[in-house]
């Protein structure tokens, strides 16, 4: 018993001290991005950023682009949700709190992108081959460039931050800028499920069909979504990020001009990530299906490639 009760004590020793630095830690950022300065909460907004993505980027160079976006984008919002006790999505419903439901809407979008990148690439042998072929640098010389991403999807999340950090210093009821917040609230979630379901369409379709993404011989999909434009999913994206903009730019470009500026630099980066991602696919699906019947039929009837009903 005693020989018990003396490893008992060695394993909780270690974990009492984990659990209060990890308290201590939480505190810190609570504290920082809720009760500090809006500059000293961004850089903490920063922080937490880095501390998700840097591991994964460590991992796989490539995660800094995909799971690790995903994981940086959740726990900023999850240490924003934290940091302001902010109420769950169907209470923030409730008290139409659109900051509130902005921040949820980041969790979700997070989360999601984050679970279907990665049961993607478990699904898919070819998928885990392409990650690990671009590992083409070492594991420390990773760093500094996951750093730097850290801070731009920080920049993407920024409106949300300070919509929180201001909700209680400025009134938009009743106001036009109001309006404007409710439409960005919606919009994100607009977003949100229209690249969740594109991006479910499309996994589907290629289970369905054996095909796995890159593959030589197109198997779709070419309804629903794909028949309004060939990359709803990277539409989807930026209709969300530009509904995080509008519902938080409207506070700061009042409280915070720095605040504003930082946001705007997230949505025209991610913007321009989008239309030169969708670019390089139709170049690259022109160039492995081109001649493909179900390919050029489709193509001729989807003429929009990300903005439905243009060229």
């Amino acid at each position: 018993e005693l020989k018990n009760e003396a490893i008992s004590n060695e394993l909780s020793s270690p974990i009492k001290f984990l659990s209060v630095l990890i308290s201590g830690i939480l505190g810190v950022i609570k504290s920082n991005l809720s009760t500090g300065s809006s500059v000293v909460g961004f850089a903490s907004l920063i922080a937490v950023s880095a501390s998700a993505l840097i591991p994964l980027a460590i991992i796989h160079q490539s995660y800094s682009f995909t799971v690790g976006y995903g994981a940086s984008v959740a726990a900023m919002s999850l240490a924003l949700l934290y940091a302001f006790s902010v109420p769950s999505l169907l209470s923030a419903i409730k008290l139409k709190s659109s900051p509130a439901l902005l921040a949820n809407c980041c969790l979700l979008y997070g989360i999601r992108l984050t679970s279907f990148l990665l049961l993607r690439n478990w699904n898919s042998p070819v998928r885990r081959e392409q990650i690990k072929s671009k590992d083409t640098s070492s594991k420390l010389k990773r760093i500094p460039s996951a750093l730097s991403i850290s801070i731009f999807y920080a920049f993407m999340v920024s409106p949300v931050y300070f919509a929180l950090f201001y909700e209680n210093k400025i009134s938009l009821s009743g106001s036009v800028l109001e309006k404007v917040q409710w439409v960005g609230v919606g919009l994100a979630f607009l977003g949100l499920s229209l690249e969740a379901i594109s991006d479910l369409h499309k996994y589907i379709v290629k289970r369905n069909n054996n095909a796995e993404y890159g593959g030589s011989v197109f198997v779709g999909p070419t309804g629903g979504a794909y028949a309004l434009c060939r990359h709803p999913n990277y539409l989807g994206e930026m209709m969300f990020w530009s509904g995080v903009y509008l519902g938080g730019s409207v506070v700061s470009i009042q409280k915070s001009i720095g605040g504003w500026a930082c946001g705007t630099i997230g949505l025209y980066g991610i913007t321009l990530i989008m239309r030169m991602a969708s670019k390089r696919l139709d170049e690259k699906q022109n160039n492995v299906y081109g001649g493909q019947p179900k390919y050029e039929e489709w193509k001729a009837r989807v003429k929009a490639s990300l903005v439905p009903f243009s060229e």
